[in-house]
């Protein structure tokens, strides 16, 4: 299993159209094996996304209903991309529902706990963790020999008290989270570094 983190984002409607269709073509989609929302009233991705860039655009009036204070740091890099990617040789073996689990999974590795470290002289305030948010997951599969892999589109404004989901090491919490994941199916990690 590797993972890959991607640079954040602005743009929830140019990260779909890249994962929803081929590359050099947006008119076909065959590498598109299936997709999935989490989160989000939609299972459609081309209405998930509108809906990610809603909660985005909301993100100071879900901090006042939550009374949360509109402080800190401002940024619009809402988007937090990252793929989930198998081994070659794993083609095929591996369902839909195991790989949205760990998808899933994955998510709960990302965030911050309540007092952990951020910077030099902040603390979180509250756990917050990746799961929380409205993510997209769609994987692609270029056939056999290629990797299978997933990509998630995560919301980084959570759609509840409008608080931005910390990046603070995104790559090895990740990197962990593949470790541990390999581990508990009784895998090598086909990755060591």
């Amino acid at each position: 299993m590797i993972s890959v983190v991607t640079q954040h984002g602005t743009s929830f409607k140019g990260l779909t159209a890249y994962l929803m269709h081929d590359i050099g073509s947006r008119y076909s989609a065959e590498r598109v094996a299936w997709t999935h929302t989490h989160n989000l009233a939609t299972d459609d991705p081309q209405k998930a996304w509108k809906v990610m860039v809603s909660t985005a655009k909301s993100q100071a009036e879900l901090k006042a209903e939550a009374g949360v204070k509109n402080t800190g740091r401002k940024s619009n890099a809402h988007v937090m991309h990252y793929v989930l990617s198998w081994h070659p040789k794993e083609h095929g073996e591996y369902r839909r529902e195991d790989m949205i689990d760990a998808a899933l999974a994955s998510m709960t590795y990302l965030g911050v706990s309540e007092g952990e470290k951020l910077g030099k002289k902040v603390t979180a305030k509250r756990t917050q963790r990746g799961i929380e948010h409205q993510a997209v997951i769609v994987c692609h599969d270029e056939g056999p020999g290629k990797n299978p892999h997933v990509h998630v589109m995560l919301n980084r404004v959570h759609p509840e008290h409008g608080v931005m989901l910390p990046d603070s090491k995104d790559y090895e919490k990740l990197s962990a989270w593949a470790l541990d994941y390999r581990r508990a199916e009784g895998k090598e990690h086909l990755c060591p570094e």
